[in-house]
């Protein structure tokens, strides 16, 4: 019914913070009062985690006594009282269960599916002392059946690279996977001797190369020496960094393709559902499809840990003796919703100029401004739950003009100039234009655009001759559908260049007045909210 993000309310990227106002959102959505909750259910297991925690930090005493100092005001401050809080500040006096961490995320991978059965894998940094898990998924029940211990962890070792390269931790791993299309690997053998492998797909971190375990700094120096002196942010990017970027995808893809291939042989499926941060990374997804090691691939809308919220409170659901296994069509648009009347009144109270036009006249404004070459803000119905926007808070361009990425990159984003963008294209069209592509409901696959199609839409072709796409199936009767068909219709492109409404750094816009704002101090030309439509420039 309801599923969002903190970051979304505070404006906070990744706001760690305890989630007052998601709590609130989700209690009006569904109608009840927190009084009538029956169960509050968390991701992950306190205890079993803070034992490795502390145990990591006695290990690496006295290198880690500066690291562990940050660890109990979080701890005690919030997880361990996490009932007695809930209490206190939203009044809730039902019980809190706790589930192990990757378990939600393998609940919320194959219970987001329509399978009734399906092999499950999940792959992120880390879980209680997890770094990858595998199981099955059938019917009411997903059950783990072996995992990959921390700290040996394919999500580590790319999140280190990641900060050695200049970029955040947890948060610049995208643009990593971005990055790398402009490199050679030609450090994956330097990677494979700083992280042996296995048959499994598993990997060993030697440990000293890494120090994320007792320091705020993910790589030692040892990882420098061999490597290079980390990048810091403000410093110009040079070869050297897009090969290390190429190498851990490289490396990272043929560690993940080998784990699915012994999955795929100890449970004999031929469905998986992939769990955890890695399954973000649309590079391996998109490959993953194409090697068909399984007949179907499903990822959730949102993978990362705020799937692991729904998937903990569907494991509590499952364990009740009434449960039956419900299959809907999984989507994303869980979060808020402004109706009409909204947006025009904080557009009237605001005395921002704008015109309101019935569906079809917006849907052919809008259209034409894309066809111009003019870059919208669309803003419909529920905002989405996850990272990627699917054209209900999207930032949309013609994908024909070859100059728009680096418009959208330094005059809307500002962000950096290789970042690529993704396209919405009409489900029913996606072969016309890509090799072999699959479903990507939630834009999480990346495929080859067909070489004779490039010229015809170089804003979405990447350096590697690669697009994110997202199919718009034809069962979506929305705006969104509708415009990408009248666009179809004019230009002969069943796709539009989408990317989220948001500016670098910030999360992506929730309500009219952060989509406004947004709009105003960037690059835009258009804004489309609901069925209101506000212009910089020249009239149409």
């Amino acid at each position: 019914m309801a599923a969002v993000e903190e970051e979304r309310f505070t404006r906070q990227k990744h706001d760690p913070g305890f989630p007052t106002n998601a709590i609130e959102f989700c209690l009006a959505e569904g109608g009840i009062v927190a009084e009538e909750v029956d169960a509050v259910c968390f991701y992950e297991e306190p205890l079993t985690k803070f034992d490795r925690i502390i145990d990591r930090h006695i290990s690496y005493f006295p290198l880690s006594y500066g690291h562990f100092r940050q660890v109990p005001s979080r701890w005690f401050g919030e997880i361990f009282p996490l009932k007695r809080l809930l209490a206190q500040r939203l009044r809730f006096i039902c019980p809190v269960y706790f589930f192990p961490h990757h378990l939600s995320h393998a609940a919320y991978a194959f219970f987001s599916s329509d399978f009734d059965e399906a092999a499950v894998l999940v792959v992120d940094a880390v879980g209680e002392d997890s770094s990858a898990s595998w199981g099955v998924g059938r019917g009411c029940n997903v059950t783990l059946k072996e995992e990959m211990p921390y700290p040996h962890s394919l999500g580590m070792l790319y999140t280190t690279i990641t900060a050695l390269l200049g970029f955040k931790v947890m948060d610049g791993e995208g643009t990593i996977m971005g990055l790398s299309a402009y490199g050679e690997p030609v450090y994956v053998e330097t990677i494979r001797h700083m992280a042996p492998c296995f048959d499994d797909g598993s990997i060993f971190l030697k440990p000293e190369y890494f120090a994320f375990d007792y320091s705020n700094r993910m790589m030692s120096g040892k990882m420098e020496d061999v490597l290079f002196r980390a990048r810091r942010p403000q410093e110009p990017i040079e070869q050297k960094h897009c090969d290390l970027a190429a190498s851990v995808q490289a490396f990272l893809e043929e560690r993940l393709i080998a784990m699915a291939k012994y999955v795929r042989e100890k449970t004999g499926h031929n469905k998986v559902c992939l769990g955890g941060g890695i399954a973000l990374n649309s590079l391996f997804n998109g490959k993953l499809t194409g090697q068909k090691i399984f007949r179907k691939v499903f990822i959730p809308p949102a993978p990362g840990d705020s799937g692991c919220a729904v998937g903990s409170a569907l494991l509590y659901y499952y364990k009740q003796e009434d449960a039956e296994r419900t299959k809907t069509s999984c989507h994303a648009s869980l979060g808020t919703e402004y109706s009409q009347r909204e947006i025009d009144n904080f557009l009237n109270l605001k005395g921002i100029p704008h015109d309101n036009f019935p569906d079809d006249t917006l849907l052919e404004t809008a259209a034409k401004a894309l066809r111009q070459n003019k870059i919208v803000g669309w803003f419909q119905g529920r905002m989405e739950f996850g990272r990627r926007a699917l054209g209900n808070r999207s930032i949309l361009a013609s994908p024909a003009k070859a100059g728009v990425r680096e418009i959208l990159n330094s005059q809307v984003k500002g962000r950096e100039s290789f970042r690529p963008f993704g396209a919405s294209v009409l489900e029913e069209k996606a072969k016309d234009f890509f090799q072999n592509p699959t479903s990507s409901p939630f834009m999480e696959k990346v495929f080859f655009v067909r070489p004779e199609c490039r010229k015809r839409i170089p804003a979405v072709v990447h350096q590697d001759g690669t697009c994110r796409i997202h199919t718009v199936p034809e069962s979506e009767d929305n705006l969104y559908r509708k415009l990408i068909d009248t666009f179809h219709r004019d230009t002969g492109l069943p796709l539009v260049l989408n990317t989220s409404f948001n500016l670098a750094g910030e999360p992506i816009v929730s309500n009219p007045r952060e989509a406004y704002d947004c709009f105003a101090k960037s690059g835009m030309d258009l804004l489309v909210l609901g069925n209101s439509l506000i212009q910089k420039k020249t009239p149409l």
